[in-house]
């Protein structure tokens, strides 16, 4: 009977993933903004979302003229942003109110999953789904004066807005993380050293406090953007994914990196412990880096010596539990913590349940993962 119901999430999956994107930038009321000497940007703010695997609708507020050469010309709002030379790999920019550009503002960037996109990934990380949420990633970019970004993985040509990452592996076993990127080697480091320009050129950004965060696949690429990236990211926090890059790679950035991240134990796709994972269709897909791997490489690479746990407060009855794993005595505050979601799924922790538990796993609510991450990063700078 699971095997039956799985099938049949699959399929209904596929459906969605194949529709999704031919109804976004409709959905959407928004325009492209072209690289050049003059350009048109919509910009707008959110009023409600839908399923990740699906986009999120916004309602259009604002349109203004931008000069590109101008640099700041961005204001609070979300814009949608094409760059010149990367086409197809357009990136949306949410700037929150209290931005001034006279003030350099750190960002985040947040990577959608394999099979996702930028246009519908803020709704994953809001509890409910809906952009009204407080716990949202948006909404504590208000709070605490942030900027965060929603980049665009590579299309799969055969299905419209299927993206995925170039974020390692491929090699003696290892799972190539993940799918069309990975499998055709997208140059994805090229991609976000334009990205990072292109959103220097038009906000006042503190280049010294770049975050990434991300689930699966995007947490794949954030753990290879800090390996080969690290001039240029400050921290990172991924989710449910592993550091595929260092199974057939080295994995040696200039400068050490500050890490939290958040993995559940009964994660079906990236296994917890590592060892053989599996795609949305069940069937085994090449060998996966664990988090205990992940969090010991990275702690080694930041010389820490030691680790300690702690059971966090159990406030919700949702069938998981937390246990905090960090690491101490670490060189030049590279510090490396781990959550371990106890029984919990390939899944944002108290994000959207995107799709049903017994397909993805049990999503937790005992902590907020946009919280923790913020408040883990925010303390470092390069």
């Amino acid at each position: 009977m699971n095997k039956v119901k799985h099938a049949i999430f699959v399929f209904l999956l596929l459906l969605v993933l194949l529709f999704a994107g031919c109804r976004t930038r409709t959905e959407q009321g928004t325009t492209t903004v072209k690289e050049s000497s003059s350009t048109t940007l919509t910009t707008s703010r959110p009023t409600s979302t839908t399923n990740i695997l699906t986009t999120s609708k916004l309602s259009t507020t604002m349109t203004s003229t931008i000069i590109a050469s101008n640099q700041y010309t961005l204001g609070p709002g979300f814009h949608n942003i094409t760059i010149t030379g990367w086409d197809n790999r357009d990136y949306r920019l949410y700037v929150p109110g209290s931005y001034n550009k006279l003030r350099p503002m750190p960002i985040m960037l947040v990577l959608h999953g394999g099979g996702g996109n930028g246009w519908a990934l803020y709704s994953l990380t809001c509890p409910d789904g809906k952009s009204t949420n407080s716990k949202c990633m948006n909404n504590i970019a208000e709070r605490e004066g942030f900027i965060v970004v929603y980049p665009n993985g590579v299309e799969n040509p055969s299905i419209n807005e299927v993206r995925t990452w170039n974020g390692g592996g491929g090699k003696d076993g290892y799972a190539c993380a993940s799918g069309y990127a990975c499998d055709n080697n997208f140059d994805d480091i090229g991609y976000f050293n334009a990205l990072l320009d292109s959103i220097e050129d038009r906000v006042n950004v503190d280049k010294n406090r770049v975050y990434a965060t991300g689930i699966s696949n995007g947490a794949a690429m954030s753990h290879r953007l800090a390996c080969q990236l690290s001039n240029r990211i400050t921290a990172i926090a991924p989710i449910a994914f592993g550091n595929q890059y260092s199974a057939n790679a080295n994995c040696n950035p200039s400068r050490l990196v500050p890490v939290v991240e958040f993995h559940g134990t009964k994660d079906p796709y990236a296994t917890y412990d590592g060892g053989q994972g599996h795609s949305i269709f069940g069937q085994e897909n090449g060998l996966v880096v664990g988090a205990p791997q992940s969090a010991a490489d990275w702690a080694k690479r930041n010389g820490c010596s030691s680790n300690a746990t702690q059971e966090m407060p159990d406030n919700s009855n949702d069938g998981t539990t937390v246990t905090k794993i960090s690491y101490y005595g670490c060189r030049n505050d590279g510090d490396v913590v781990l959550y371990r979601i106890n029984d919990g799924g390939h899944t944002w922790p108290d994000g959207q349940e995107y799709a049903p538990a017994w397909t993805i796993g049990k999503t937790t609510r005992d902590i907020n993962a946009n919280e923790v991450m913020w408040d883990f990063l925010k303390r470092y700078s390069i």
